[in-house]
């Protein structure tokens, strides 16, 4: 999906905080429903530095996590919601301490009836806006990354939840 993640099993409804939605590919599946679909996104995002408040708005589940994709003991996690429910928000606080391109996982789930996602975050006088809608505020995401590799060196969570993550991508420079 090259733009934003706004997917209701029905689209052009207006289900979450933004419309019109966009049609959720592979639902209906086979069973002409949206009942136990999964989903799982994968991007880049561009990140300022400082405190950013992301949002999920999810009709069920979610769990968000940054860290190398293919790699588990890396990925930090970020904000979940655990369970079933009508589409809804949730959000959270990410500490970046340094302006860049990380890595973003999103996995999605539905049990029954309505099904949707949206990936947002919220300006600083609380508006809300798509991840890649960038004609609105909204931070770039990317469908892949090039250039050169990096590695996470150190993830931690500190008492408040904040989450610092610490990388070097030239041999004996480390950013956090």
């Amino acid at each position: 999906i090259p733009t934003v993640i706004n997917l209701n099993f029905e689209g052009g409804g207006a289900v979450g905080n933004f419309s019109p939605d966009d049609q959720m590919p592979g639902v209906p599946g086979i069973n002409f429903s949206a009942e136990g679909a999964d989903a799982e996104i994968i991007t880049f995002v561009e990140f300022p530095a400082g405190f950013i408040t992301m949002g999920v708005n999810s009709d069920d589940g979610f769990r968000a996590q940054s860290g190398f994709i293919d790699v588990p003991e890396t990925r930090e996690f970020l904000g979940e919601f655990d369970g079933g429910r009508g589409a809804a928000d949730s959000t959270f606080l990410i500490n970046v301490p340094e302006a860049g391109i990380y890595p973003l996982r999103v996995i999605w789930m539905n049990g029954g009836g309505g099904a949707n996602i949206e990936l947002f975050t919220l300006k600083g006088d609380g508006t809300k806006v798509l991840l890649n809608d960038t004609a609105n505020g909204g931070l770039t995401t990317y469908r892949s990354i090039i250039g050169p590799g990096f590695k996470i060196t150190e993830i931690k969570r500190d008492s408040a939840g904040d989450v610092t993550l610490r990388w070097n991508s030239t041999p004996g420079t480390d950013y956090a």
